[in-house]
Order: C-alpha cells, then sequence, then structure tokens
C-alpha cells in the first residue's frame, strides 16, 4: 500500500462520463493509499462538467475542484492538478472512462523501485487507421528527436512526486506526456512499463485525435527539442 496518493483528473466536457470515474477512483483509494485526495480540474468546459465537478466536490471531502476559466488544453490542466498535489505519489486519469482503474493496484506494487510506472496498452485491433498511424508515428518521432523508446508515454503513470521537483513544465497541449517522460529521463529517473488493457470510450469526443490537436503535438515536440538543444549549449557555454 502506498504511504499517500493525488489523483489527479483533467476534464473538458466530460459530463457524461466524469462522474462514474470519480466513484470508481473513489471506490479503489482505500486499498492504494493510506492518504488519498481527488483532484479534478475543470479546463473551462462549456458543457454541465462545472456544475457536476461542484457537485463532486461538495459531497467529499477527499475532493478538490479547480476550474479554469477557458480551455488551456490537457497539459494546462495536468500542471495544475500537479501543483496543487499534496502527496507522495501522483497519478493522472482521464475523465472518458478508458482507463481501468483496477490497474492502479499493480503499478502500485513496482512503487518501491521506479520513479515512474507507465501503462503500456495492449495492441489495440479495433482502433481506427488513423489512430494506428498516429501512434506509430508518435513513438518514431520520440525516438529520432529523444532516444526515447518506451512503447506508450500518453496512458496512464504513476509518479513519485519528487519526479517534479524543480521541472518547467511549458507544453499546453498532450504534448506534456512527451515532456514529463523527456525530462524525468534527463534527471536519471527510473522507469518500469507495464502491460494493460483499457476500456471503449461510452461518450464524448476523443480529442487527441483531432486534426488541429495532432498538429499542435507536432509543434511543441519540435519546440522542446529545440529548447533543450539550446538549454544544453548554454551549460556547455557556462562551463
Amino acid at each position: 500500500m502506498l504511504s499517500s496518493l493525488t489523483v489527479t483528473v483533467p476534464a473538458y466536457n466530460e459530463q457524461e462520463t466524469l462522474e462514474s470515474v470519480i466513484k470508481s477512483v473513489k471506490t479503489k483509494l482505500p486499498s492504494l493509499a493510506r492518504e488519498n485526495e481527488i483532484i479534478i480540474v475543470n479546463d473551462g468546459s462549456t458543457d454541465g462538467t462545472r456544475q457536476l465537478v461542484e457537485k463532486l466536490a461538495s459531497e467529499s471531502d477527499i475532493i478538490k475542484a479547480i476550474h479554469h476559466p477557458f480551455n488551456i488544453g490537457y497539459g494546462g490542466a495536468q500542471k495544475s492538478g500537479i501543483l496543487s498535489a499534496k502527496y507522495d505519489y501522483l497519478t493522472i486519469i482521464p475523465s472518458d472512462g478508458q482507463f481501468q482503474i483496477d490497474d492502479l493496484t499493480e503499478f502500485a506494487e513496482w512503487a518501491d523501485g521506479f520513479e515512474i510506472i507507465l501503462g503500456c496498452r495492449r495492441y489495440r485491433h479495433g482502433d481506427p487507421l488513423f489512430r494506428k498511424i498516429k501512434t506509430r508515428v508518435f513513438r518514431i518521432v520520440m525516438y529520432v528527436l529523444f532516444g526515447i523508446t518506451l512503447k506508450d508515454i500518453n496512458w496512464v503513470k504513476l509518479f513519485k512526486k519528487e519526479v517534479f521537483k524543480d521541472m518547467q513544465i511549458t507544453s499546453k497541449g498532450i504534448c506534456v506526456d512527451a515532456e514529463v517522460v523527456f525530462k524525468a529521463q534527463r534527471k536519471g529517473c527510473r522507469f518500469k512499463e507495464i502491460i494493460v488493457d483499457y476500456l471503449p470510450r461510452e461518450a464524448g469526443i476523443p480529442k487527441g485525435d483531432l486534426p488541429l490537436n495532432v498538429l499542435i503535438t507536432i509543434i511543441e515536440l519540435l519546440i522542446l527539442r529545440f529548447s533543450s538543444w539550446k538549454n544544453r549549449k548554454k551549460e556547455k557555454t557556462l562551463y
């Protein structure tokens, strides 16, 4: 069992699935950590998500609500949750209901030996062709730009909170996962990948597959790589 755990749940227009996700998390938490909290980050939703978040927070002392006045992106929502987390371990759960909460039990079993436990989704035969191509291209880009060979950096992870100490997160979109993994790798963090299944989305729209978000992710990855090269040149100049 973990000493303490913060579960962050970013939500953007997920009123149809959010409540069931939070109920599942609340049911699982007592068996995962001695102390726990849930932080729901409403990222400027335009449906009924804000009202639902307030309702859920009013019903439980362990639920904290954060509201962005407008949508700033998945990376910004993650950052708000990370900065507000107070416990030793942190995980970020999607609000669309596709993550199997029970997988956190296996994550926790490896927590002592690794700074980051990554869920690696089993090969998904039913995924649309566009998503399969996007996933393959993303893995190639991560290897070419950053030398990262992890199979699935965009799924749920369990972090030791210390991973984020002195880490500046700049990505606003779904590139945030790549940024965190890259910067954690440079800090010498240890990774453990665990093969997991995932659930089909029952409602809502998968925002990460929208062409605009894919384009933004590519741009952010290039900016991240360029910034890293630039900072290393500065370090070499100083020493």
